[in-house]
């Protein structure tokens, strides 16, 4: 997560790709260790995805956030945080990329 802002667009979105595979396989016993691994570690989930200000970012984590949204374990793990507040204080946002996105993600986590 912390290397996202030093790379360049094509890469930030392969990282992204990959980021999301991870979050979706499955072991052969219906295990998720890459949901497992974010569940244990709450804080590297939320600060990195969802505090991130730079515009550029934007839509990279947000993609990624919504990725982990989609498995309730994840889900549970995001909304016990403070995240709904700083969903909230995106939504109110002059840019418009960052307010929808954030309207997508609450779509998301809502309806997961």
């Amino acid at each position: 997560f912390r290397s996202l802002p030093v790379l360049d667009f094509e890469t930030r979105k392969q990282a992204m790709s990959l980021f999301c595979a991870l979050v979706s396989m499955k072991t052969g016993g219906g295990a998720n260790p890459m949901v497992d691994m974010l569940a244990d570690n709450p804080g590297l989930l939320c600060d990195s995805l969802l505090r991130d200000g730079r515009g550029e970012l934007t839509l990279t984590c947000g993609m990624m956030l919504r990725e982990c949204l989609r498995h309730e374990r994840l889900c549970r793990v995001v909304l016990s945080m403070d995240s709904l507040q700083v969903l909230f204080e995106k939504l109110q946002s002059d840019t418009f990329d960052t307010s929808s996105d954030a309207f997508e993600t609450l779509k998301v986590a809502t309806f997961s």
